[in-house]
């Protein structure tokens, strides 16, 4: 496993809070007694959970230091099980932003399937930090507290991002200059509707021309062996065309549904 980046634990100390007793998470702020109902799950230190935070447990700040430690690790464990060889790549502030994003959303259930990861995996980078301020909502409701932390995992991650010079320059400048944003995504070849469409089109146009062909020359294939041949091969090759018409038709409509 990769090593913590320096500054990543005062990173999450700063953004988690530490509570050092066991409470609800659906009440956080009521002190469980004797036999209380529990809502949510039992939650102590720096956002900590698991069969040892029990009420009544006396917590400390050395305990609560550990739990956040071990789930840092956890945090990075299914971080890289998630991105790859790719993990290796990023820089140490760019690291440490998506650890505290891991440690805060997870990447299981709700969020195994979010774009962020085909990001990676494509390396597009300068696309993860649009990615990241999506998440800003819970329970329906996008969230003051989600908005800083997903703004300041951003601003850690641009930190001496690479390929960038150190130079701000004033707004004179940058209103004259040229200052066009990073450019979207190409859509990937596979779903792009106007390539697919083109293709589709290609395709009709050249069985449609294989089979004029076979109407002009079809007469003559019983006079010559080498037409009779020449008949046979482009009858395959009008087949495969109908079957590629076919196929491109339906991505088409696939593309369409989406």
């Amino acid at each position: 496993m990769r090593p913590i980046p320096k500054g990543t634990l005062d990173f999450l100390r700063q953004h988690e809070g530490c509570v050092l007793r066991v409470y609800d998470d659906a009440h956080p702020q009521r002190i469980l007694g004797p036999g209380a109902a529990i809502d949510g799950a039992l939650t102590a230190g720096y956002g900590h959970t698991g069969p040892e935070v029990r009420p009544g447990l006396r917590v400390t700040q050395a305990m609560a230091d550990g739990w956040l430690l071990e789930d840092l690790r956890t945090a990075a464990t299914r971080l890289e099980r998630r991105i790859g060889a790719v993990i290796e790549e990023l820089t140490p502030h760019q690291y440490g932003a998506m650890l505290s994003f891991v440690f805060n959303l997870g990447v299981d259930g709700r969020m195994a399937g979010a774009t962020i990861w085909k990001r990676f995996r494509a390396r597009q980078f300068d696309q993860v930090p649009l990615e990241m301020m999506k998440f800003v909502n819970a329970g329906g409701r996008k969230l003051q507290g989600l908005v800083n932390r997903r703004a300041a995992e951003v601003a850690l991650w641009s930190t001496a991002e690479p390929g960038s010079r150190p130079d701000t320059p004033p707004s004179s400048a940058t209103r004259s200059a040229d200052t066009s944003p990073t450019p979207a995504d190409p859509v990937p070849t596979a779903r792009s509707g106007t390539l697919i469409t083109a293709l589709t089109s290609a395709t009709a146009a050249a069985l449609v021309a294989v089979q004029q062909t076979i109407a002009v020359v079809a007469p003559y294939a019983d006079r010559s062996p080498l037409v009779r041949n020449a008949v046979a091969t482009l009858a395959t090759v009008a087949a495969g065309a109908a079957l590629a018409v076919l196929v491109l038709t339906w991505l088409r409509k696939q593309e369409a549904r989406r």
